[in-house]
């Protein structure tokens, strides 16, 4: 944890003064910090106009824990901001190529915690919409992107050792995730255009059997996730993706990561054009340094496969009626998910795995 005390971690932006930034950033020439732009969802976001020396950023963007009560339990229970904070503390000198630059990082350990990074608008950072979501070109750089991350962190020794608070024993994907999935149960009735009732009558098994579900997910190969790869959590910086909101980041199976964004975040039809193309692309750059870790057959199966990953991430965002997202990228994600696991007929693979492992 950084040395910044534990009462001194803001918990509204308007806490953050010109000592709490310099606590924060070790920027002890900031003469002046303003607060705007402030906006609420799973974190508490907002720009800080920063006034000091020539060499500080003019602007900044900070998270914070939400305050909203529904967001706030989420928060706690899946411990989302101290999650974030403890990524970017810790893994952002090996993934700055990907991540915003960090200008400082805390957390009390117990549900407080902030995040000061770039303003990436500042550097003409594209963000497409959700709601139209990522073109072919994009959705291969993001693929391209993962594999980097991927290749890093691939089943590694560190998730025993420095990174253990990301292990697979504390996975907020495996481990804590599936305590959300029975609000699949309370998708509204208003999305029975895209996600009709036989579907969500087939989907019932992921609520069953949600633990026998995240066993299984642990035993395929696992690397450090992002594990919240939707639209919504990318940029483009040129044709570079930077990825942001890393709050449910832990160690799990790699290629969920691919699988989720491409269900998630690409129109169905460009989807199914370059399906193959995402896939070879991502194994191509995991194994450009020489070493075999999938094979493409593997990638592809396990990119079926995970479509549902997808399709639990959206309707659990949609069960909170258009709060965390709103109404058109709420609409586009399940959407796009629901006809992703129709395409790969992922809950009858799901199922069948399931039968291999009970067998």
């Amino acid at each position: 944890m950084n040395p910044i005390k534990r009462q001194r971690i803001p918990r509204r932006p308007h806490d953050i003064d010109v000592a709490t930034f310099r606590a924060l950033t070790a920027r002890d020439d900031a003469t002046a910090v303003h607060v705007r732009d402030v906006d609420h969802g799973t974190a508490t976001r907002a720009r800080l106009d920063i006034t000091g020396a020539p060499d500080l950023p003019a602007t900044a963007f900070v998270k914070l824990a939400p305050t909203r009560p529904a967001e706030r339990f989420f928060n706690r229970f899946m411990a989302l901001a101290h999650n974030e904070a403890e990524a970017y503390r810790r893994l952002h000198p090996e993934l700055s190529e990907v991540m915003p630059a960090l200008y400082g990082a805390a957390s009390d350990g117990h549900g407080h915690a902030v995040v000061i990074i770039e303003d990436l608008s500042v550097r003409d950072a594209a963000f497409p919409p959700l709601a139209t979501g990522a073109t072919a070109e994009q959705a291969l750089a993001v693929a391209a992107a993962l594999a980097t991350v991927h290749q890093k962190f691939w089943e590694s020794p560190r998730f025993d050792a420095d990174l253990a608070y990301l292990s697979p024993t504390h996975s907020r994907n495996t481990r804590l995730g599936p305590h959300s999935w029975h609000l699949l149960h309370t998708i509204p009735k208003d999305f029975n255009d895209i996600a009709p009732p036989e579907i969500r009558t087939e989907a019932k098994m992921l609520i069953k059997h949600r633990w026998a579900i995240a066993a299984l997910m642990r035993t395929y190969p696992h690397t450090l996730i992002h594990g919240d790869t939707h639209l919504g959590n990318i940029c483009f910086v040129g044709d570079r993706p930077v990825l942001f909101d890393w709050q449910v980041t832990s160690c799990g199976p790699a290629v969920k990561d691919l699988a989720y964004f491409a269900a998630t975040s690409i129109d169905s039809d460009t989807r199914r054009a370059i399906d193959t193309d995402l896939v070879r692309t991502y194994v191509e750059k995991l194994n450009a340094d020489g070493t075999t870790r999938l094979t493409f057959d593997d990638a592809w199966d396990s990119y079926q496969l995970f479509a549902f990953t997808a399709y639990i991430a959206a309707g659990v965002t949609a069960a909170f009626g258009r709060r965390l997202q709103g109404e058109a990228p709420t609409r586009a994600g399940l959407d796009r998910a629901v006809q992703a696991v129709r395409d790969f007929d992922s809950l009858a693979l799901l199922r069948a795995q399931l039968r291999r492992g009970a067998g």
